[in-house]
């Protein structure tokens, strides 16, 4: 857990025995509006400046990893729950690397996503109401907007439905016009998983604006909402929820980012999601890679139908995407994997959904058994 403050940050490590570490962090003045310069250049103005200057981002990301743990270095194979306080909020440290030696090929890069796996909380107490409280246990829907009136079309929500539907063989798919705000609404009291690929907007994005702006914002804003096709979704709506999700994918823009507010961070559309009663939101930081993330998605997916926690399951699908050597050069650089990140509890329980990996398995273990009774009897007669 951090604390954030003109010139110090505080650093917390607990464990189940309780607190194993505290530090205090000597930082130079304005070092949070240096994070925030950070963030807008290599993040929130998209790929260039990262794909023209990738050794420039290494030694950024090098400096701040140090900075932030260079006096108790995160450990490998260990799991981490970032509880971050102030611009630290819209931080992806999986995306940060671990030692100086740099590479040419992001694929080799020593990233954080590497050495640990990392998700994040907004406090220990709604950490606590996320890992106690149970949301809705079975269903999946689907929500899939590739067009939303005048907004651009996302040409790879297609593939990320049919990924989707290939996987999941029970639950139901809301396309284009069935993908109302009535409908999202029916479903997120009734199943456990609620996915939404469409557009959507994180209103007032607090890396874009400048540092002596107080308010995270100047003028009118448009409001976060998610786009659905008759209206937006706006995150007062989840106000009165009779109950809520288990997890919700946000595969969208900037869901995860949003007006920062001292002591609670980026008040962001997964924020709401976490205040309705959801166990877990995957939600990104900045504008997302519709290919890339539909990638991404379907390796996610994949995880959770072979039973790994959601974290975990996110975890495993950018490391196979760094590892692919069929991905791009430049698709493994961080602005294209780093942005979906997972908040609150990192393994929600959730029955398992019908989902083709499981089929197969049910068949392959019929046909194991037929098998061994077949010699069983032929054993007996001989």
């Amino acid at each position: 857990s951090f604390f954030a403050g003109a010139k110090a940050l505080y650093a917390v490590e607990c464990t189940r025995q309780g607190i194993v570490f505290a530090d205090r962090i000597s930082m130079t003045a304005g070092w949070q509006d240096n994070i925030r310069q950070f963030l807008t250049t290599y993040f929130a103005s998209g790929p260039g400046p990262m794909i023209d200057h990738p050794r420039a981002y290494f030694a950024a990301a090098y400096a701040l990893y140090i900075g932030l743990f260079g006096g108790h270095p995160l450990e490998a194979g260990r799991s981490y729950i970032m509880l971050p306080d102030g611009v630290l909020s819209l931080l992806p440290l999986e995306a940060l690397v671990t030692t100086p030696a740099y590479t040419p090929d992001p694929g080799n890069w020593p990233f954080v996503l590497r050495l640990s796996q990392v998700s994040y909380a907004w406090s220990l107490s709604t950490l606590h109401l996320q890992v106690l409280t149970r949301g809705n246990q079975a269903g999946f829907s689907g929500f899939f907007l590739s067009r939303t009136r005048s907004l651009p079309e996302l040409q790879a929500v297609t593939a990320e439905e049919e990924a989707l539907r290939g996987l999941i063989r029970e639950g139901s798919f809301y396309t284009d016009s069935l993908a109302t705000a009535t409908a999202f609404r029916q479903s997120l009291e009734r199943s456990a998983i609620v996915h939404v690929a469409s557009h959507a907007s994180g209103g007032a994005s607090e890396t874009l604006v400048g540092a002596g702006d107080a308010s995270g914002a100047s003028g009118d804003v448009e409001a976060p909402h998610v786009e659905l096709f008759d209206r937006p979704f706006y995150p007062v709506q989840l106000a009165d929820l009779a109950s809520a999700p288990t997890l919700v994918v946000l595969s969208a823009c900037q869901t995860g980012n949003g007006r920062l507010v001292a002591g609670e961070g980026a008040q962001s559309i997964a924020r709401a999601f976490t205040a309705a009663g959801t166990n877990t939101v995957m939600s990104s930081w900045w504008n997302v890679n519709d290919a890339v993330t539909a990638g991404l998605i379907k390796a996610f997916y994949r995880g959770l139908s072979d039973g790994r926690p959601a974290a975990t399951a996110l975890r495993s699908a950018q490391l196979d995407w760094i590892c692919d050597p069929g991905v791009q050069y430049l698709q493994k650089l961080p602005y294209y994997w780093a942005a979906l990140h997972c908040q609150g509890n990192p393994a929600p329980a959730m029955r398992p959904f019908s989902s083709g990996h499981l089929w197969y398995w049910l068949v392959a273990g019929v046909i194991v058994l037929f098998l061994v009774i077949m010699m069983a009897r032929k054993i007996r007669l001989s």
